[in-house]
């Protein structure tokens, strides 16, 4: 496993306690500086697992523009097989 692929694992863990224990801002900070170290590195699978779920916490905590800005940046990244796979379930899941 790579360092990068590691650090960004990590930073979803933790940001994950953080926002149990309130710190969502904290969170959303952590996540964007290793965001931003993927983006730097064009590894597209971080930047879409990291955007996602920076997205997901952003649209939890009520900051929409927060959670779109997250979401534009993973759409350069995002596969073929990656976008029908989500498409499908959310289809099925609704």
């Amino acid at each position: 496993m790579d360092k990068l692929f590691e650090r960004a694992v990590k930073a979803v863990r933790q940001s994950l306690k953080l926002v149990r224990s309130g710190k969502r801002e904290k969170a959303l900070d952590l996540l964007d500086d290793r965001l931003a170290e993927a983006i730097r590195q064009n590894h597209s699978d971080l930047i879409v697992m990291l955007g996602h779920h920076a997205e997901i916490l952003a649209q939890a905590g009520g900051d929409l523009a927060r959670a779109n800005g997250h979401a534009r940046q993973c759409l350069g990244h995002v596969s073929v097989i990656h976008f029908s796979y989500t498409t499908t379930l959310a289809c099925w899941f609704g």
